[in-house]
């Protein structure tokens, strides 16, 4: 079947290379049905102190960056359906600013992802996955961390802006794994029931594959839980470049369908569908 990649960035937050378009060609040429432009919406509300208002556009540039997405969407529209998106940081200052500023917009977007990228840790704000992260989770301890990263996601959840949630077990990234992993399931199985009480769907994530942690966000056990609560579910290569469009997708797709996933979702104008693979 032809699949479909949610996640997919671009020059514009300063960390990923290449243009839109080269983005959605590299998913023509990958034999992809839809590919979402889900680039960091602004992150000028998180505190300065987590060093990560660089990572992202800036506030002017984002209706400048929906305009050329709907510019190649209709350019490519016998090709590929691109969907309009944007991952929206979750941080729990800044959810009302977020939600204001996104109102405008929500009209125009297919679905947001709602990710964590820094968390609010002994009144500090931290960016969980920034190289300093081996250092933070010695420094505040790993469980902790990892406690404050998931009563963190559940808050996203409930929140109920978001469509997707985006890479849910961040933390791993350099590998680096809680001390108390029951108590720490206990949140993930928390954050799970939540997600089965909303509306909103959870993404493989396949960057994890060539990150230091070497596999996919989330964990199968976490996949495997919520293909078991029937959690919505959608395909993400968190692509910073247009070679790692669609990264690993076959290799995703034959470990979810080991696991039991019969469907995977999608999106359009924040309305879920599901398809069968």
């Amino acid at each position: 079947m032809k699949l479909w990649d949610y996640h997919t960035h671009n020059y514009r937050c300063n960390h990923a290379v290449g243009k839109i378009e080269e983005y959605v060609v590299s998913g023509i040429k990958k034999g992809l049905s839809e590919i979402g432009i889900a680039d960091h919406f602004p992150m000028y509300l998180i505190p300065k102190e987590a060093n990560v208002w660089q990572y992202s556009m800036k506030k002017d540039e984002f209706p400048l960056y929906l305009r050329k997405i709907n510019e190649i969407k209709q350019k490519y529209a016998n090709k590929i359906t691109v969907k309009v998106a944007t991952e929206v940081d979750y941080y729990p200052d800044a959810l009302e600013g977020y939600k204001k500023a996104l109102k405008p917009y929500l009209p125009e977007l297919d679905y947001l992802i709602g990710s964590i990228h820094v968390i609010k840790i002994n009144k500090r704000a931290w960016g969980v996955d920034n190289e300093d992260n081996p250092e933070g989770l010695r420094d505040f301890g790993k469980d902790l961390v990892y406690q404050k990263y998931y009563e963190q996601q559940i808050d996203l959840v409930n929140s109920g802006f978001y469509n997707i949630l985006g890479h849910c077990d961040l933390p791993k990234k350099y590998g680096i794994r809680p001390k108390n992993k029951e108590k720490i399931w206990e949140l993930q199985l928390k954050l799970l029931d939540t997600l089965e009480d909303s509306k909103m769907a959870m993404e493989i994530n396949t960057s994890g594959f060539y990150k230091p942690v070497k596999e996919q966000y989330p964990e199968k056990k976490i996949i495997k839980e919520a293909i078991r609560c029937n959690i919505p579910i959608c395909l993400g290569s968190d692509a910073h470049h247009p070679e790692k469009v669609a990264y690993e997708f076959q290799k995703a797709l034959k470990m979810a369908k080991k696991l039991g996933l019969t469907n995977f979702c999608k999106f359009s104008n924040g309305n879920l569908e599901t398809v069968e693979i």
